[in-house]
C-alpha cells in the first residue's frame, strides 16, 4: 500500500510521524528531548539529497536524454525535463534520509544531533567526485559497452548513454563510500572529545 502512494504522500506520512513522535517526546525532561533534533536532521538530509539528485540528473540528462528515455522510461515529451527533475528529487531525497539515519546511528551524543550536519558534505562530495571520475573515464577510454544500444540509439548515443550510466554508478558508489567515511570520522571525533572530557575531569 505504501509503495502505491505518491512521493508527496510518503513525505506527508513521514512528516506526520515526526510530529507525533516529537509530541510524545515532550513528556520527557527538557534535557532528554532529542527527537526533534534527530528528525530535523533527517529532513535536512532529505532536502540536501533532493537538491543534489535534481542537479545530478539535470546535468546528466543534458548529456544523454537517451539514458533517461530508455534506461529510466521517461518519455521524451514536453514534460521530459520536469520528470527528470522529479526522478532526481525522489531518488536523492531517499539517499539523503539514509545519510542522516546512518549518521544518527553512529552518533553517541543525541543532544548534539544537529552538529552532524558538518558531515553531510562528505558523501555528497564523494558521490560527485567518483561519478565525474568514472564518467570521464568511460568517455575517454570506454570500459563498458552494450552492443544492443548501438541499434537503439546509434554509436554516438551509445557512448553518451554509457558515460551517464557509469557516472550514475560512480555517484551511488561514491555516496556509499563517503557515508562510511563520514560515520567513521564522526565516531572518532566523538571518541576524541570524550577522551578530552575525561582527561579534563580527572585533571590529567
Amino acid at each position: 500500500m505504501l509503495a502505491e502512494l505518491s512521493f508527496l504522500g510518503r513525505l506527508g506520512i513521514l512528516l506526520l510521524f515526526c510530529v507525533v513522535a516529537s509530541l510524545f517526546d515532550l513528556k520527557k525532561a527538557p534535557r532528554q528531548r532529542h527527537r526533534w533534533r534527530e528528525y530535523l536532521l533527517l529532513w535536512m538530509g532529505l532536502a540536501a539529497g533532493a537538491a543534489a539528485g535534481m542537479l545530478f540528473d539535470a546535468v546528466t540528462s543534458s548529456l544523454s536524454p537517451e539514458y533517461f528515455e530508455h534506461g529510466k522510461q521517461i518519455a521524451r515529451d514536453g514534460a521530459f525535463f520536469k520528470n527528470v527533475l522529479r526522478l532526481g528529487a525522489e531518488a536523492g531525497a531517499g539517499a539523503g534520509v539514509v545519510v542522516g539515519a546512518v549518521l544518527l546511528l553512529a552518533n553517541r551524543s543525541p543532544g548534539e544531533s544537529l552538529r552532524l550536519c558538518r558531515y553531510f558534505w562528505i558523501p555528497f562530495v564523494a558521490a560527485a567526485t567518483l561519478g565525474c571520475a568514472l564518467g570521464t573515464l568511460q568517455w575517454l577510454w570506454p570500459i563498458a559497452s552494450m552492443e544492443n544500444l548501438v541499434y537503439l540509439v546509434g554509436s554516438d548515443g551509445e557512448r553518451r548513454f554509457l558515460t551517464v550510466w557509469m557516472t550514475h554508478f560512480g555517484i551511488y558508489g561514491g555516496a556509499v563510500f563517503g557515508l562510511i567515511v563520514a560515520a567513521v570520522r564522526l565516531r572518532r571525533s566523538q571518541q576524541q572529545e570524550n577522551a578530552r572530557d575525561r582527561a579534563a575531569a580527572t585533571g590529567v
